[in-house]
């Protein structure tokens, strides 16, 4: 039942977001072609035109950038509050599976939307990036950039700095959906006003999580002051594990109000 509950939140949601998937491959490959028109042919060497449309392009470019994944955010959100928070929260919760399957769905659909707009945003920039440097005939790519910069991880942290970055990243992913989700089912039991006691409930993690992270550094600086040559990958694991304690939290915080269907009071 949870790979039905996957597929049908997979189809509502990307039916919403497709846009901002459109953009950010559209915005990619007008910026290409202008940045090749500017600085790889005989067009780009004069032209007061080409200049103002560059610049525009460029602008659009970036906003597609940064704006879409805000917007796919949004979409995540106002998806998991009307499904779940909303008047369709008490169907979703009549369906015959368990608080943590409705749940799980929601996460891995926003997991998946979330990882896609990085892939396709890390690959746009990597893209227009690599092809300024060709363009520009500097000795170095962005693609050995990227190896170089493999390599220091591997002698600054060793083998395991990469898997580890990653998973730092998948953390990182989750725990920012997770605050969200935690925010919405927590809210309503701190005002009476659903959308108010969400932002409220947000903000007290935000908060929260700023000070844990404050007195996470200070025990860091401890530590080194104690220990000055702690390998650096002891440190890159237990920033880890902190980011997962603190996703193992909220989600058990969540399924909590989601299983006593807290949410609907």
């Amino acid at each position: 039942m949870l790979g039905k509950l996957i597929k049908h939140e997979m189809k509502v949601t990307f039916q919403r977001a497709w846009g901002s998937y459109v953009a950010v491959i559209a915005a990619t490959l007008l910026m290409v072609a202008v940045t090749y028109i500017q600085y790889g042919s005989s067009v780009g060497e004069n032209g007061f035109t080409l200049g103002i449309v560059s610049s525009s392009v460029s602008m659009l470019y970036f906003l597609a950038v940064f704006v879409a994944p805000v917007v796919l955010y949004v979409i995540i959100i106002l998806r998991f509050y009307q499904s779940v928070m909303g008047n369709e929260g008490y169907l979703t919760f009549t369906l015959p599976v368990s608080a943590n399957q409705i749940l799980n769905s929601r996460i891995i659909t926003a997991f998946a939307g979330i990882l896609l707009s990085v892939v396709l945003t890390s690959a746009s920039i990597f893209i227009w990036l690599d092809q300024i440097l060709r363009l520009l005939e500097v000795d170095i790519t962005f693609g050995q950039m990227i190896a170089v910069f493999a390599e220091l991880m591997n002698e600054f942290v060793g083998v395991l700095g990469i898997p580890i970055l990653i998973l730092f990243v998948i953390l990182t992913i989750l725990e920012t959906v997770l605050s969200f989700f935690a925010s919405m089912a927590i809210g309503p039991h701190l005002v009476r006003n659903r959308f108010g006691g969400s932002i409220l409930a947000y903000v007290i993690f935000y908060v929260g999580r700023q000070i844990l992270g404050v007195i996470m550094l200070i025990i860091f600086s401890l530590i080194l002051n104690l220990i000055p040559n702690v390998a650096p990958i002891v440190i890159f694991i237990a920033l880890t594990l902190y980011s997962a304690a603190l996703c193992t939290t909220l989600y058990l915080l969540t399924n909590h109000f989601l299983s006593k269907k807290l949410n609907l009071g």
